[in-house]
Order: C-alpha cells, then sequence, then structure tokens
C-alpha cells in the first residue's frame, strides 16, 4: 500500500473504532441508569431528613430524566470531562489515572512472559516433533486451557501461599515494607507478582502455543524447508530464520485481542489477588454503583481494546503486504 493508502485506511479505522466506542459507553450508561437500585441510598441513615436525601440527589443530577442525563453525559465527554466519582469525591479521570500505571505495567510483564514461554514450548516441540515430549507438551498446554483462571488463581494461592507459604496472599508489598532496603524492596514487588503473572498466563500460554504449532506443523512440511534440512541447516537455525518469522502474521491477529484485554484489566486475577488495576477497579465502581466511575473504566478499556487491535493490524499489514488492504479495511 501506498502511503496516502495506508493514512487513510488508519483515518478510517479511527473513525470506526471511535464510533464503537461510543456506541459501547452508550449501551453501558443506559443499561446501569435502567439497572435498579440508588447511588444515593448509601448516604442515607436515620438521622438524615428527606430534604438531604433529595439534595443528594440533586447534587448526582440522579433527579433528571435519563435522556436529560444522557446529554449531559455526552456534552462533558466531548469537552473531556469524565464527571466526578461518587465514592471517590474527585475526577474519574484522576482516580483511574492512580490505578493506570500499575495495569499497563502488569500487563506488558504478563503479555511477555506468554509469548516468551509459548515460544520456548513451541521451539522444544518442533525439535522433538512426533515423540513423546512433543505429545506431553500439547496434552498439558490443553489440560492447563480447560482451567478456569479464577480455580487457577485459587489453586496457586491455596499451594503457595496457604499451604507452602513460600509466596504473600495479595497486594503489592509487605507490610514491613519500610524496613527493607532497596533490592529488597523490588524482590519483595516480584513475589507479589510472581503469583497473579503465572495465573493469568496459564490460560494464554496455550492459545499462543497452539496457534505456533498450527502454523509450523504445515511449513515444517514445505518444500522449501525440506530443501534448507537436505542442505544440511540445523533445526535451530531453521526455527528462528525461517519457520518463526512464517508464524508471526497469525499470531499478531490474536495479540492485539489479548493485549486489550490485559490493558483493560484482568479483572478476576485483580480481584483474587488484590491488585490495584483497572478490573479491580471496575468491580468496585460496579458495587458502589458509582456510574461516573463505571462509564470512565469501560471507556478506557475499549480504546484498549480498540487501540491494541488496531496497532496489531498496523503491523500486520507492514509484514504482510499481500493483506494489507484487508486488514486496514
Amino acid at each position: 500500500m501506498q502511503k496516502k493508502e495506508i493514512i487513510k485506511s488508519i483515518s478510517k479505522r479511527l473513525l470506526s473504532s471511535i464510533f464503537v466506542v461510543f456506541i459501547i459507553i452508550s449501551v453501558i450508561f443506559v443499561l446501569i441508569r435502567l439497572a435498579p437500585g440508588d447511588p444515593s441510598q448509601k448516604y442515607i441513615t436515620p438521622e438524615l431528613s428527606s430534604v438531604l436525601s433529595e439534595n443528594i440527589r440533586q447534587n448526582f443530577h440522579l433527579d433528571e430524566p435519563i435522556y436529560i442525563q444522557y446529554v449531559n453525559f455526552v456534552w462533558n465527554l466531548f469537552n473531556g470531562d469524565l464527571g466526578m466519582s461518587f465514592h471517590y469525591k474527585k475526577p474519574v479521570i484522576d482516580v483511574i489515572f492512580e490505578v493506570l500505571p500499575f495495569t499497563i505495567k502488569f500487563s506488558f510483564i504478563v503479555f511477555t512472559c506468554q509469548f516468551v514461554i509459548s515460544f520456548i514450548l513451541a521451539f522444544i516441540s518442533m525439535k522433538n516433533m512426533g515423540k513423546r515430549l512433543d505429545s506431553i507438551i500439547s496434552k498439558t498446554t490443553l489440560f492447563l486451557y480447560s482451567i478456569p483462571l479464577f480455580v487457577s488463581g485459587l489453586l496457586l494461592l491455596l499451594l503457595f501461599s496457604v499451604l507452602l507459604e513460600w509466596l504473600p496472599f495479595s497486594g503489592l508489598e509487605s507490610i514491613d515494607k519500610s524496613d527493607l532496603t532497596g533490592i529488597e524492596k523490588y524482590l519483595d514487588y516480584l513475589k507479589h507478582l510472581l503469583l497473579p503473572v503465572i495465573a493469568l498466563s496459564i490460560s494464554y500460554v496455550p492459545i499462543y502455543y497452539k496457534y505456533l504449532r498450527e502454523t509450523i506443523d504445515p511449513l515444517y512440511d514445505a518444500s522449501f524447508i525440506v530443501h534448507l534440512k537436505g542442505n544440511g541447516v540445523s533445526n535451530n537455525k531453521l526455527f528462528l530464520s525461517h519457520i518463526f518469522p512464517n508464524t508471526i502474521n497469525p499470531i499478531l491477529a490474536i495479540v492485539g485481542i489479548d493485549l486489550g484485554n490485559l490493558l483493560g484489566g484482568a479483572l478476576i486475577i485483580e480481584v483474587i489477588f488484590g491488585l490495584p488495576g483497572m478490573g479491580r477497579l471496575t468491580i468496585f465502581a460496579v458495587f458502589e454503583r458509582d456510574y461516573p466511575l463505571i462509564i470512565g473504566c469501560c471507556i478506557f478499556s475499549s480504546i484498549f481494546m480498540l487501540l491494541a487491535n488496531l496497532i496489531a493490524d498496523i503491523i500486520r499489514s507492514t509484514i504482510d503486504k499481500r493483506h494489507s488492504k484487508i486488514i486496514l479495511t
């Protein structure tokens, strides 16, 4: 594709992504307003008069018709205002930015581990194709994929935190953090992250491994690979220089979705391990009926998902010129 065509295609994708995000948050806005319950109820006590209760509803603009609330929401959104959090009593954007750095770091750590482990397993399987080790790896990854995420997380907690007492239960730091030295604080941080990273990787490593294997199998019997093997090219060089580069394009098809999910917040793992990320914040906002915060979390999660997919598609179009028009359309 020429430069102008690429820019035009990316612009179209961005516009369609913005439209999708707007539709998503509009649906969520209506659904949470129609759901039973009232955020002002948690402020009501026997000592609180009905007049004060009504004042709270007016301050939250909950006394207005839903279409008026929606119009005000859209107007504020286009002005860059996500509103004030009912619970935290401060702008939603500030609340989200407090947990966003951790979510980004955690997501890229997990993503890197998933990809590296999958790559190593695929490499070992290729070197032992048709042998018992290859079969063991395939069956093990299939078994791990069948375990629900919340089950694997709880089992890891039970084994390593309760029974063996090797790793901490939750959070990102120990109670005695102030007594630790610089390197000890870093190691303590890694100890708290280890179980969540393992638990989340268990669910996605089998997916990457399956895509790599399904791509490697036909490539391994391709004529140019057979020719290279006949010329004495080693398995290591064969995999790294010829087979693996041809598996990148299919893998990128799921990388965007995976990374978007992680950036949006690995909800279950963050709740189980008490991690201060987007997933846990979203759950908290739902339980507290913090409407502005729910909308804000959904906006950021949607943007992350769509942006990750767009970046992955752009990379795919750069690598594979044959499908560039299809990918970016």
